[in-house]
């Protein structure tokens, strides 16, 4: 793994200590959770956070009821770890056409190469776009859930909502 790739699960894990944490030992921040996630739809007594597996960072439970949640970290607009998996794995994954396959990796040494050039080129946004948009079900269920129970994806902003706090956590939430 990078130095980069590092930093930026060191930052994922990081913000799932410091979720786990507060949940579990700050009263204030449970009960605005439980207010949010009330306000979601989902029906809650009081709460307890644990970690769980690939796709589920964390799990809220309650007695009544368990909500799988999914967390990225967000800095400077960056979203970290989305998804590290080679071209070639998604090509397999997706039954990826030879020709969408090949606009995708020249696609992404052009932009390797020259991170002005467009990502991709206006003579084959066609062919990709047709191919992404009808695989963006599978493709965003690979990315968030991969088979495991995601209820909820919460987004820990770094830079926080609002007023700024020395956490990614403020007292004015967004819910």
């Amino acid at each position: 793994m990078s130095e980069k790739g590092r930093k930026e699960a060191r930052i994922g894990l990081d913000a799932e200590s410091e979720i786990l944490r507060r949940v579990n030992e700050d009263v204030t921040f449970r009960r605005k959770l439980i207010s949010c996630l009330r306000g979601l739809g989902f029906r809650l007594q009081g709460i307890e956070m644990r970690k769980d597996g690939v796709k589920v960072d964390l799990v809220i439970e309650s007695r009544s009821s368990k909500i799988g949640v999914s967390l990225k970290t967000s800095t400077k607009t960056s979203f970290h770890q989305l998804d590290r998996r080679r071209l070639e794995e998604w090509k397999d994954i997706l039954s990826m056409p030879d020709n969408v396959y090949q606009i995708m990796k020249r696609s992404i040494l052009r932009k390797a190469s020259n991170r002005r050039a467009p990502f991709i080129e206006k003579g084959d946004r066609d062919p990709v776009g047709s191919f992404f948009s009808s695989h963006l079900d599978e493709i965003l269920e690979e990315i968030f859930r991969r088979g495991e129970q995601v209820d909820l994806l919460a987004i820990y902003d770094k830079r926080g909502w609002g007023s700024s706090t020395s956490s990614g956590w403020t007292t004015s939430w967004p819910c």
